[in-house]
């Protein structure tokens, strides 16, 4: 796994630690959950999608406290992107916070018992974690 450092990341960005953090998890869910980042393509297939049980069971937790997923049925991703984005907004330095899914089977989903995500899908988002960094940073920087 990736070490990232949100300093560096900050002053390629101009942006505050906190700023590039809370974008930065927002990107990385939108990505794992509906594929896209920023609202545009990204390659990555999203959160795999039958019935909406798995995306809308996407939540944040901060430092292992709290959270849990809505049981919401989401085969769009975006109310669970809505609530998520909420709590990233609290996200303050020093803080830990978690991306987790409570659906039951979301571990054979990400082990490819999809056809809509074979290769899974968390692992290769985490697996570019360092590409979407960057990407991140670029597009917060004031132009």
């Amino acid at each position: 796994m990736a070490t990232l450092d949100l300093e560096a990341l900050a002053k390629k960005s101009q942006r505050k630690v906190e700023t590039v953090a809370q974008e930065l998890v927002n990107d990385l869910a939108e990505a794992v959950i509906i594929g896209t980042i920023n609202n545009r393509p990204a390659g990555y297939p999203g959160t795999p999608v039958k019935t909406g049980n798995a995306r809308g069971s996407w939540y944040a937790q901060f430092g292992g406290a709290g959270g849990g997923p809505s049981g919401i049925e989401d085969k769009e991703g975006s109310i669970t992107l809505a609530k998520i984005s909420v709590d990233v907004a609290q996200l303050k330095v020093g803080d830990m916070i978690s991306v987790l899914n409570g659906a039951k089977y979301i571990r054979a989903l990400e082990e490819g018992n999809s056809k809509q995500a074979p290769q899974g899908f968390l692992r290769i988002v985490l697996n570019d974690i360092s590409r979407i960094a960057d990407g991140t940073a670029a597009r917060i920087r004031p132009q």
